[in-house]
């Protein structure tokens, strides 16, 4: 009687054209799901850019929050933020569809798109949902 050694039943000798380029675009679409998280939190560190008509007093902070209305989670999280900005006068609300430029020089790629500046610079990113216990405690509330 003689056995395979090395071998399993039905395994390929190679991999086909299609397996590589199934492998690619797996890989490929991976990236696109997080581009947006890589080239917003390249922001952090840097300059940012100007976005409102007044400039922030040494040490404050200012939270720049980019929404679409078409987004579902912009629509739970938009009311949120505007409670917040009630209570504070440095947080802007800026709509993508309103404001392109100022969206791209904030490497903005998707929305919800949070930013938090202290003194004229990116001091943090966030992208996606936050909840109302993370928003206050950008400012200090809890």
């Amino acid at each position: 009687m003689e056995h395979a050694v090395g071998r399993r039943l039905g395994a390929r000798d190679s991999m086909s054209v299609a397996d590589y380029l199934m492998i690619a675009a797996g890989a490929a679409f991976l990236w696109l799901l997080a581009l947006p998280f890589v080239r917003a939190r390249g922001m952090v560190g840097k300059p940012a850019p100007r976005f409102a008509d007044h400039e922030l007093p040494a040490g404050e902070r200012a939270l720049v929050y980019f929404f679409s209305k078409s987004c579902g989670m912009c629509r739970s999280m938009t009311p949120q933020i505007e409670h917040l900005a009630r209570d504070h006068a440095n947080v802007f609300l800026i709509d993508v569809a309103g404001a392109p430029e100022l969206a791209r020089s904030f490497a903005v790629m998707g929305t919800p798109t949070t930013v938090l500046v202290r003194d004229g610079k990116v001091e943090r990113v966030w992208v996606g949902s936050l909840s109302p216990a993370q928003l206050r405690g950008v400012f200090g509330d809890r």
